[in-house]
């Protein structure tokens, strides 16, 4: 039992001793590759000044392996013993060489014309493949790792140049001197090493460099890159300082990914395309989920230690984390617009969801606002001759703008794009897109979420109105729903104002909220106060500002034609019991029209500029405008001039009667 007991506890400080030299082998291992990935991007991005610099290195490697290393009595001591090894087998590698000196200057001619021919070979493979890929992704030479290929060419030129040096001295006759310097035989062992070294290095960067020109290699290659830096990132974890040199490297392999990625698009290749669309799904979980379960035990156990990549990058540099996002972000809308383009609309779907994975958190901040301007550009780019499609970008618009909602009620600035496409629409006079939209921003709401403001302000007795909190998000979609009726009358686009008319009565309508936004709008002459740059600071939103522009000549008088048409829809949809007629609450002051100080022949102007255009608004409510707004049908109107013509000439009857009458009795008195 005791021997077992002793055996438990040797295995268990050997795991645990074995687990520790495990980690730190891994974290050595990765501080090495971080350290390559940013050097090779340094490299690459300052190619111009590797050029400069690589003749002094040249130089300098050169008087270190020609006299430095070669006068080392270190060097020359280890030579010796190596040599004294190799004769306890009976091979002695010295004589062997003295017996046949002639060769030595033929084997160092004959390899150094052999490598500069290969030289020569491998320099123009380098070129192609570097248009090659250029052509492909123009990111891909500063991530690709050229930095191998030029350290291989550089030693065999090197080699090339160091043997041609090294054997100039000596020739074949006159060998027997040549081993008499204990120089010479250490410099041959360092030309044979780095010979060996260029053939076998240059060789193999040559192989990847014609492999990288294959598009299948060159994404999987970059997508290797990136997932291998960042599980690397990630045994280092916190404690580890990560250089700018890291997320630059990170950017380019992104770039390179989705520039091949938008090439396959293009040539048609789908089904390279699709292989390689599940590595990026792959890479969205592990980046903005958490690595795997098996990386955490083995080395992030400890509480401190963060488990997903994003919040470490973002933890380690703020700055540099957000340009790398937002690379990303913009990649990934690049990609689906060349997706869109290429009519690819079926692999749009879950190339848009994805990007709703690359969704920054509420911690990254100043990220949310860059999300929602990208975000913008996407929506705006969808084409609304694509139903399908731009129905699908809606529904993931939605989605978003309800999770804002939802997490706080002052996180509007979804509505903005919503604004975008309600202005686009109106000046088109789209009726489908403008249906589409509005009808998705009505599902941002339930029921219950709806306001019951009992605020009952009045343009006219000049009571000054806010917006309230707890009726914030409807307010702002009816405001913004007004806006775009106010600007359809403008632009007279009457089908679209009849649209959002009964829109409007429908579906906002209850209480007094419509009542009271419709005031907060003549208020402020038709100017946002929701999703205003200047209303939406301290929340995220697009920094595309676009408003509705009307003209200060004419708003009031469109003003004054809106709120007459909605009114009239009101009164019609409660007395036709139309949908949502039970909703139907305060009806909207008019009595901005009808005040004392304007005349009622202003009224019926108005009615009777409604009425010219009644059926393309689309609107039965119009036939009874007249009868809602108590103004005089046109019969009434000539009985009442009839009543006047008939009272008019009996008073002038009346007047001759009593003109006669005065007359006879003239003439009675002056008889008498």
């Amino acid at each position: 039992m005791i021997l077992g007991l002793i055996v438990v506890v040797t295995a268990f400080i050997l795991s645990t001793y074995y687990k520790k030299v495990r980690i730190l082998l891994a974290k050595f291992i990765s501080t090495i590759s971080i350290w390559k990935k940013e050097l090779i991007y340094r490299v690459g991005k300052y190619n111009f000044w590797a050029t400069l610099i690589s003749p002094v290195i040249f130089i300098g490697l050169f008087y270190i392996l020609y006299l430095t290393i070669p006068n080392t009595k270190f060097v020359v001591h280890n030579l010796k013993y190596i040599n004294e090894w190799f004769m306890q087998i009976d091979l002695n590698i010295v004589n062997a060489i003295r017996k046949y000196p002639s060769y030595t200057i033929g084997v160092i001619d004959v390899a150094s014309n052999v490598l500069a021919i290969f030289w020569s070979i491998s320099l123009t493979i380098y070129f192609f493949a570097y248009r090659e890929r250029k052509a492909v992704a123009i990111s891909s030479n500063l991530a690709s790792g050229n930095m191998g290929f030029i350290i291989g060419l550089a030693l065999i030129l090197f080699d090339t140049i160091y043997g041609k040096i090294f054997a100039i001295p000596f020739n074949k006759e006159h060998m027997e001197i040549f081993y008499h310097d204990t120089q010479n035989v250490v410099r041959l062992s360092i030309w044979f090493t780095i010979t060996f070294i260029s053939v076998f290095y240059g060789v193999n960067t040559l192989r990847k460099m014609l492999n990288s020109i294959d598009i299948r290699t060159l994404l999987g290659h970059s997508m290797s890159n990136i997932n291998k830096a960042i599980i690397r990132s990630m045994i280092l974890n916190r404690g580890f300082k990560f250089r700018k040199g890291l997320y630059e490297y990170l950017i380019a392999s992104i770039e390179t990914y989705y520039q091949t990625l938008i090439v396959c698009v293009e040539k048609n290749m789908m089904e390279v395309y699709n292989e390689s669309f599940k590595s990026l799904e792959k890479f969205a979980i592990l980046f903005f989920q958490g690595v795997s379960q098996k990386l955490i035990d083995n080395y992030l156990q400890r509480p401190s230690k963060i488990k997903v990549p994003s919040q470490l990058l973002y933890t380690a540099s703020n700055e540099a984390y957000k340009s790398l996002h937002k690379s990303l972000l913009i990649q990934h809308v690049a990609l689906i617009k060349s997706l869109h383009d290429h009519n690819r609309h079926s692999e749009i779907s879950r190339c848009i969801q994805i990007f709703f994975r690359f969704e920054p958190s509420d911690q990254f901040g100043d990220l949310q606002k860059e999300f929602h301007t990208i975000l913008h550009e996407l929506i705006m780019y969808l084409d609304s001759d694509e139903p399908v499609l731009f129905r699908t970008g809606l529904e993931f618009l939605q989605q978003f703008s309800k999770r804002e909602i939802q997490k706080d009620a002052s996180n509007i600035g979804g509505l903005r794009i919503y604004k975008h496409l309600l202005l686009n629409s109106v000046e088109q006079g789209d009726i489908n897109l403008i249906s589409h939209t509005a009808y998705s921003i009505k599902r941002l709401i339930n029921q219950k979420e709806k306001t019951n403001s009992k605020v009952q302000p009045s343009w006219s007795n000049g009571v000054s109105l806010q917006p309230r909190e707890n009726s914030n998000v409807e307010k702002a979609i009816i405001y913004l729903i007004l806006q775009s009726i106010l600007k359809s009358i403008e632009l007279s686009k009457y089908p679209v104002t009849g649209f959002l008319v009964k829109y409007l009565v429908t579906n906002y309508s209850q209480e007094s909220v419509l009542r009271d936004t419709f005031e907060l709008l003549k208020q402020h002459n038709g100017q946002d106060i929701y999703l205003s740059t200047e209303k939406l600071q301290g929340s995220y939103f697009s920094e595309l500002d676009v408003d509705f522009v009307f003209n200060e000549d004419t708003i009031e008088y469109c003003m004054q034609k809106m709120g007459l048409i909605i009114y009239t829809q009101q009164v019609f949809a409660k007395k036709n019991a139309l949908p949502g007629w039970k909703k139907v609450g305060e009806k909207i002051d008019i009595n901005f029209v009808s005040t004392p100080s304007i005349k009622l022949e202003y009224l019926v102007y108005l009615e009777q500029k409604i009425e010219k255009a009644k059926d393309k608004f689309g609107l039965l409510s119009l036939e009874n405008m007249k009868e809602y707004l108590n103004i005089p049908s046109s019969e009434e109107e000539e009985k009442e001039e009839e009543k006047e013509e008939k009272k008019e000439g009996e008073k002038e009857g009346e007047k001759a009667g009593e003109k006669a009458a005065n007359s006879l009795a003239l003439q009675f008195s002056n008889l008498t």
